[in-house]
């Protein structure tokens, strides 16, 4: 039986603005309970976002059980409407950050969080707490299968500890240019869909 705190933690993610994305208009507000409560709709599909809820957490949660959780204000993603990023690059710094927390030098996992509580200097703080040689962390790439198609998958990567310091604060620096033009665009977008 899923406990109440893990329930929870499924909800918020999905309520995540790097997860799915609020409904502007009046329209869009839905009742649960006694409350209004604005719609939201998913920003992708909840088989890729059960794989991330996986890699930033700890639980073993099966994909049904997360399907199960999902609020019904929030609506599945609608891709011939998509005006967000759906790209790899969330999730591979995701996956970083989630090493991080495994070297106990930061608790945060959440990529919007890190990015405004963080500045680079920081991050090179952070990055100095690393005490071992190298670094094993987690990242998407494409595998060939046994049918000879290519499939995304989660692998185990391995960098010596200053080459790792290198690329996550790279990654960190371009993470956060993607983000502004990401946010631009889809700003850009609604005031255009407005008229």
């Amino acid at each position: 039986m899923i406990n109440s705190k893990i329930t929870k933690e499924i909800q918020e993610f999905l309520s995540r603005d790097d997860n799915s994305r609020v409904l502007p208009g009046k329209a869009d507000a839905i009742k649960v309970g006694s409350d209004k409560v604005q719609k939201r709709v998913l920003n992708d599909y909840m088989y890729n976002l059960h794989t991330k809820f996986l890699a930033e957490t700890s639980y073993k949660v099966s994909r049904s059980t997360f399907y199960n959780k999902k609020p019904r204000s929030i609506a599945h993603v609608n891709f011939s409407s998509r005006s967000v990023c759906l790209c790899q690059k969330h999730q591979k710094f995701a996956l970083k950050l989630r090493c991080l927390k495994n070297y106990k030098v930061t608790l945060i996992t959440n990529r919007d969080k890190f990015l405004e509580v963080h500045s680079d200097e920081d991050v090179n703080k952070i990055l100095s707490k690393i005490q071992k040689t190298s670094v094993r962390y987690q990242e998407w790439k494409k595998m060939k299968m046994k049918d000879g198609k290519q499939k995304m998958r989660v692998v185990d990567l391995e960098l010596p500890t200053e080459e790792f310091k290198e690329m996550m604060t790279k990654t960190r620096t371009e993470f956060a240019s993607h983000i502004h033009k990401v946010k631009s665009t889809t700003v850009k977008r609604c005031y255009s869909n407005e008229g």
